[in-house]
């Protein structure tokens, strides 16, 4: 569910191997632009690669839904939408949704003191 509309729903399924390459592939040919893929072409290609289904009012799709369509309806909603839906996808998909802060080590800096 979305925070501001907890009836509605996106369901993704689990990144692949091939979904990896195919992005990989979408990455490198798009790296070669003037301007390198945004964050926001990134999360669109990387929910609309995983996603499985919808209930957003006006989104209808085909059966099991196309890359193409998951992508046009991410491109009409408001950013907040989309960053909630990025962050959801790399919750199931801890290798993709956007960049997490390193975790901190669990060791110490006192158990590298000399005492």
């Amino acid at each position: 569910p979305f925070i501001k509309e907890p009836d509605w729903f996106w369901q993704f399924k689990p990144a692949t191997v091939a979904d990896e390459l195919e992005m990989q592939r979408w990455i490198n040919t798009n790296a070669k632009r003037d301007t390198p893929p945004t964050w926001i072409e990134v999360a669109i290609k990387q929910i609309a690669m995983t996603s499985v289904s919808t209930n957003l009012p006006g989104a209808e799709l085909e059966e099991g839904g196309k890359v193409t369509q998951f992508e046009e309806l991410c491109l009409a909603m408001p950013i907040d939408m989309l960053g909630e839906l990025w962050t959801a996808l790399g919750e199931v998909n801890p290798l993709w949704g956007p960049p997490r802060p390193p975790q901190s080590s669990p060791t110490s800096e006192a158990e590298f003191s000399a005492e």
